[in-house]
C-alpha cells in the first residue's frame, strides 16, 4: 500500500513537472525596489513566510534525456499572501524568483509554480531545477515577495524576503 502511494506521489510530481528550463546563470536577478523592504520574519519556519518545505526527486525526459529534477512544494503561511496577479500600488508584483548567488550547484531552474485553494488564495509555490552534479548536494536561493500579516491589515503591506533550501 506504502509503495502504491509513493508511485501515485510520483506519479503526481512528473505530471506537474515543467519541461522547459532556463540556465541559472541567465536568470536576471531583480533590483531591490524601495517599495518592498526587507521582512524581520523568518524565510522558512513554522511561523515565518513558508511554513514548510516539501522535497522530491523524480525523472524525467526532457529534450529526449533522462533528466533528475528536483521539486519543491512550499508552503506559504496563512497569514501572508502571495498574489502575481494583484501588485501593491506603485510597487512590484508579489512572487518568487531565483538568487543565482546564493544557489549551489544548481544548473537550471523553472518558472515557480502557484497553487490556489478553492477560493484564489495562493496556499503552495512549488519550484523545480536541476542539479549541476546529482552527486552533491544543491541549494537553491529565493527571494519572496509577499504582503505580510495581511488577515491583521485592511492596507497592502508589500515585504521581500531572500532565503535558502538545501537539497536534500
Amino acid at each position: 500500500m506504502k509503495a502504491e502511494q509513493e508511485l501515485q506521489k510520483d506519479a503526481l510530481a512528473i505530471e506537474e513537472a515543467p519541461t522547459v528550463y532556463t540556465e541559472l546563470n541567465a536568470v536576471a536577478v531583480e533590483a531591490e525596489q524601495p517599495c518592498r523592504v526587507q521582512s524581520a520574519l523568518q524565510f522558512l519556519a513554522p511561523n515565518g513566510i513558508f511554513t514548510f518545505v516539501e522535497k522530491t526527486k523524480i525523472s524525467l525526459i526532457i529534450r529526449g534525456v533522462q533528466t533528475e529534477v528536483i521539486r519543491f512544494n512550499i508552503t506559504v503561511n496563512p497569514a501572508h499572501r502571495i498574489d502575481p496577479n494583484n501588485p501593491p500600488p506603485n510597487c512590484t508584483k508579489d512572487g518568487v524568483t531565483f538568487l543565482p548567488a546564493q544557489s549551489v550547484n544548481v544548473r537550471a531552474v523553472a518558472e515557480p509554480r502557484y497553487i490556489s485553494n478553492s477560493s484564489g488564495k495562493i496556499t503552495n509555490v512549488l519550484v523545480f531545477f536541476t542539479r549541476t552534479n546529482k552527486a552533491l548536494p544543491a541549494t537553491l536561493g529565493l527571494r519572496v515577495k509577499f504582503e505580510e500579516n495581511v488577515s491583521q491589515r485592511t492596507q497592502y503591506n508589500p515585504k521581500r524576503k531572500p532565503g535558502t533550501i538545501p537539497f536534500p
